[in-house]
């Protein structure tokens, strides 16, 4: 029975060893590897894309028709129901913010992408 039980724990201990580390992992690794640097790429890119996201939406981008093409139909209701006639500005702003977070997964290898030639190009 002890074979057994240390087999499944140096088992798991590979496996873990093993696993690939997630986007938001490896830009924390990223931020602890390359410092300051790496905080002012990230949220420059976030602060960029932010100001992308809002920009469109106050412009008239159909964001409802956009979330239907690629078949987020439920979302697109929803963002008709809450947000669909346009609103004031504080109305537009939270819309892009959430557009914003739910490029997340987008944005995260676009950091470290940055992060990592913005640093090599520094260090020249």
């Amino acid at each position: 029975v002890t074979i057994v039980v240390m087999l499944r724990r140096s088992f798991r201990r590979a496996c873990q060893a093993q696993a690939k580390p997630t986007g938001q992992q490896r830009l924390k690794q990223l931020f602890m590897e390359y410092g300051k640097t790496a905080i002012v790429v990230h949220y420059t890119l976030s602060i960029a894309s932010m100001t992308l996201m809002y920009s469109l939406l106050r412009s008239g981008v159909d964001v409802s028709a956009q979330l239907r093409s690629v078949n987020l139909d439920s979302l697109a209701d929803q963002y008709d129901s809450r947000i669909g006639g346009g609103g004031d500005k504080a109305t537009t702003f939270f819309a892009a913010w959430c557009l914003h977070k739910a490029l997340m997964p987008v944005r995260y290898p676009i950091s470290a992408a940055c992060i990592v030639a913005v640093c090599s190009r520094l260090k020249r």
